[in-house]
């Protein structure tokens, strides 16, 4: 599958990469550029604020988990290829919970109707100390995260 995305080296280190894993997903019923879109307003900049025209390598946020920073855009193509267009993003400054956490968002056309995009957020981490020894080793942790995921993948359904 690794072939399929747009940004392939960047898709084959995060497959590649260890950690605890979380995965959220969504079937949205817009083409995958569109969903690129909402997500990047809705989840990324949750809504708060007016985006920029174009997200990019090197933006950050503040999250709860501490900031986050953009490694690598690659929105998807409107050319019927189904190629697969990923956004990348790690923490570059810890919170309490997470020590440190790579993610993967990936916006997956639907071969069978274009007008429907799978949208698979990934995230691989590394617990804090304080998470192992207040989260059952990063259980409950995963759990939350997963919870919040999948709750900001509602907003672009």
């Amino acid at each position: 599958m690794v072939d399929r995305y747009i940004d392939r080296a960047n898709a084959d280190a995060f497959f590649q990469a260890d950690g605890h894993e979380v995965e959220a997903s969504v079937l949205v019923r817009v083409p995958p550029a569109i969903a690129f879109s909402k997500w990047v307003d809705r989840c990324w900049f949750d809504g708060g604020k007016k985006p920029p025209k174009e997200l990019k390598a090197g933006d950050v946020r503040e999250t709860i988990h501490g900031t986050e920073r953009v490694i690598a855009v690659a929105p998807p193509k409107s050319d019927g290829s189904g190629s697969i267009g990923s956004l990348h993003f790690n923490l570059i400054a810890q919170g309490t919970w997470i020590e440190s956490y790579q993610a993967m968002v990936s916006f997956i056309p639907d071969r069978s109707n274009p007008a429907n995009t799978l949208v698979l957020w990934d995230v691989k981490f590394e617990p804090s100390r304080t998470s192992v020894l207040v989260c059952c080793g990063g259980t409950i942790l995963r759990m939350l995260m997963r919870n919040h995921m999948q709750n900001m993948l509602k907003n672009i359904d």
